[in-house]
């Protein structure tokens, strides 16, 4: 006997997408006291092994990719203290 495995919260990205998982995030960090203006690296591989980076600038409410670590390194470093 086979059971469905029931996964509710992965596929709420389905609906809310990106910038609606990263509003309930905020939120939900708001709420235990630790939301910070820190950006949020994510790192993503594709199937020929190209890596790129989705970052979330929270102080600026945006969502950016940079193609490479190094280009990603130099947008931190420019970031205010």
């Amino acid at each position: 006997m086979a059971f469905a495995r029931s996964a509710p919260f992965p596929t709420w990205g389905y609906h809310l997408g990106a910038q609606g998982l990263t509003l309930l995030q905020n939120l939900l960090d708001w709420g235990a006291g630790t939301y910070s203006q820190e950006p949020r690296i994510c790192p993503h591989r594709d199937r020929q092994g190209n890596e790129w980076f989705e970052v979330y600038d929270p102080y600026h409410d945006r969502l950016l990719r940079f193609g490479s670590a190094g280009t990603l390194r130099a947008w931190l470093d420019r970031l205010p203290d």
